[in-house]
């Protein structure tokens, strides 16, 4: 007896547009699942698979770039690639901020031998150094004889009078062309990531209908100069930061090449106005050719922006834009609603709504993405009333003191399957999983995030991520001293807090109250008392450093103690010694 065929494959072809327009409601993942089932299903839904897409760094940027080539070359004539309508790009963090996971294939570099050179030249510098009387340990030097005192004054002159004449002018990069001639490494990997923007929009130019764009890129070029025209974009959320390039300056004057009108369907427009440039955010005005038909949401600067062009707008809507900390988290959360079909304009109290609507459809969206693992031995981690259920494994592998402390393993009599974590935030719980479980090699960290790793590992003690995000953040020095000792005090980095000390000292810079006002007095005191001495025996860094640890040992030794008992795996529920 023949087996009788499902109904699914006699479905009409109107059946499965609406099935896979509702699949397509998401940030891409649904679809991409569904391509993956069986033959007959990827040929069904194929059509739709760019439909959504999120990117939320410049590694997905370029991977996407990369397959954007392979649909290019199957494309016949002037068709374009890309079918998609909702596309969100959330490249937040400035490129010299970056930090990359590192490959599991890659180790430390644990077998490196000093050449002979090397050798040589430590013994050399310990000969010299090694004088036998005390005054070799202080620099020595000789008083310069009258005629080197003035021509070094009138040096110094000449260059006073040099820098007032011919200050330096940041360089005002306009278009791709001359970005690409920029021959500073920064330069041209910004050119690369501008380019792979560009290409992108006009692959889905003929489509895109809800677009969102949060960048901070290092040199800001004119938005038309990456954002082509995109006849059918009905809703926009833009956030362009000003650039982290302090050589390079927005072209405030494009002389006679106004603007283009780029967005002739636009009907709703949200811009963080807080990062741009006055003359960028303009400019976009200028793209938009029938203003008051558009709905704008945005805070008193973009108001005033529409004030001083005499542009009544169709409706208008407070928002006040998050910092940057919530700013992508915000911006995603607005770009779904939109691809939901939800007019964000009826929410009330958006920004703190739309953030509330977030996290449960990520914590699903992380829950679907650790599914490749193929582990189905999970518990439910409950953060803020939000559930993340995810897999045990690297947990129980991670750390002893996390099992222990939330009855994490199945042989235990009070083993729980959820598990209410305190003093985390979700995106701080969700980074730690994607650190946690990093399917791919290419995930992109910012110096904060690493920040927030480090702290998470070492309060649920897990040494090994810890030991990665101390040497990331070793990576991405220097912090600013006042940054570097909360960091090293909430982490238990010792050497971090001492190197801040020891900068306060030697510098000018004066103390912070932020650093605490007991340590704050103690370097003044330091500081003052020291300065006397240089006077006499001259500078010596090693000194200094000596006269720290001995004022400051006490702190320091109790965050050796702290680092050391994470290392150890030692816990109790009292870890204020």
């Amino acid at each position: 007896m023949l087996r009788q065929q499902s109904p699914l494959y006699s479905c009409p072809p109107e059946i499965w547009t609406e099935i896979l327009d509702f699949a397509c409601l998401d940030d891409g993942f649904t679809i991409r699942s569904l391509c993956q089932v069986s033959p007959f299903i990827r040929a069904r839904s194929i059509g739709h698979l760019h439909c959504s897409i999120l990117i939320e760094s410049t590694y997905q940027l370029f991977k996407f770039d990369e397959e954007l080539s392979r649909l290019e070359s199957t494309c016949n004539g002037a068709k374009k690639p890309l079918r998609t309508r909702f596309l969100c790009i959330a490249l937040p963090t400035p490129m010299d901020e970056e930090a990359y996971v590192p490959s599991s294939e890659v180790g430390p570099d644990d077998e490196y031998q000093p050449s002979e050179s090397d050798s040589d030249e430590a013994d050399e510098t310990a000969s010299v150094s090694s004088g036998s009387d005390a005054s070799s340990t202080s620099y020595e030097y000789e008083d310069l004889q009258e005629g080197e005192i003035e021509e070094l004054v009138v040096e110094i002159g000449d260059i006073r009078k040099d820098t007032e004449e011919n200050p330096a002018v940041p360089l005002a990069i306009g278009d791709f062309a001359q970005l690409e001639r920029s021959r500073a490494p920064e330069d041209q990997r910004q050119y690369l990531v501008y380019k792979a923007l560009r290409r992108l929009l006009e692959a889905c130019s003929e489509t895109l209908e809800t677009f969102a764009l949060l960048f901070i890129p290092c040199v800001v070029l004119p938005h038309d100069t990456f954002i082509p025209a995109l006849p059918r974009l009905q809703s926009l959320w833009i956030g362009m930061g000003k650039g982290t390039n302090l050589f390079h300056n927005y072209p405030d004057d494009r002389g006679s090449s106004a603007a283009p009108a780029l967005f002739p369907s636009l009907r709703r427009l949200s811009m963080d106005t807080n990062i741009m440039y006055i003359s960028w955010f303009e400019d976009i005005l200028q793209s938009v050719p029938n203003p008051s038909a558009v709905a704008f949401m945005g805070d008193e600067r973009l108001k005033g922006g529409l004030k001083k062009k005499s542009i009544e707008p169709e409706q208008w809507i407070d928002l006040s834009t998050p910092d940057r900390e919530d700013a992508v988290d915000f911006m995603i959360t607005h770009w779904w609603e939109g691809v939901c079909g939800n007019d964000v304009r009826n929410i009330q109290g958006c920004q703190w709504e739309l953030l509330e609507r977030l996290w449960p459809r990520k914590a699903e969206g992380e829950e679907h993405r650790l599914t490749q693992l193929g582990d189905t031995d999970t518990s439910c981690f409950q953060v803020e009333r939000i559930d993340f259920r995810v897999p045990r494994l690297a947990f129980i592998q991670g750390s002893e003191y996390f099992v222990e402390k939330h009855c994490l393993s199945s042989r235990s009599k009070e083993f729980e399957d959820r598990v209410y974590l305190d003093d985390v935030t979700p995106k701080e719980f969700l980074l730690f999983l994607k650190m946690l479980y990093p399917l791919s090699t290419g995930r992109t960290f910012s110096r904060m995030e690493w920040v927030d790793i480090l702290n998470l590992s070492t309060m649920w003690h897990f040494s090994d991520i810890r030991d990665r995000a101390i040497q990331h953040l070793d990576n991405l020095m220097p912090f600013p001293p006042r940054e570097r000792v909360w960091v090293g005090r909430k982490g238990y980095v010792p050497r971090w807090v001492l190197s801040a000390y020891v900068e306060y000292i030697q510098g000018e810079l004066p103390t912070d109250p932020g650093i605490g006002l007991k340590a704050m007095k103690m370097l003044n005191d330091l500081r003052d008392r020291l300065k006397s001495e240089w006077q006499i025996n001259g500078y010596d860094a090693d000194a200094v450093e000596g006269e720290v640890r001995w004022e400051f040992a006490q702190e320091l030794s109790r965050l050796e103690y702290q680092a050391g008992k994470r290392l150890r795996g030692a816990w109790d529920e009292d870890e204020s010694d």
